[in-house]
């Protein structure tokens, strides 16, 4: 797989569920993603609870590790686990 092709793939935290954000986020980057996909949903970041404070500690927390989001999710489907 070429880098350009491999630059697009975004892991998402729906993955770690049961793991910290932080741990999530040091995955991703030490595996060499450029972004990932955000679930907006427990544990990591709940939608609904989730206030400004929340929000600039994620933007650091990626920024740290060189990492954007490519694609927010809602976390309104259902999963089960």
């Amino acid at each position: 797989m070429s880098r350009e092709t491999w630059s697009r793939a975004a892991p998402m935290n729906v993955l770690y569920k049961f793991y910290s954000l932080p741990y999530f986020l040091d995955a991703a980057a030490a595996n060499g993603f450029e972004a990932i996909e955000l679930w907006g949903a427990a544990p990591h970041l709940y939608i609904d609870e989730c206030t400004e404070a929340d929000v600039k500690q994620l933007k650091r927390e990626l920024a740290g590790r060189g990492l954007k989001v490519r694609s927010p999710d809602a976390g309104i489907h259902a999963v089960s686990g």
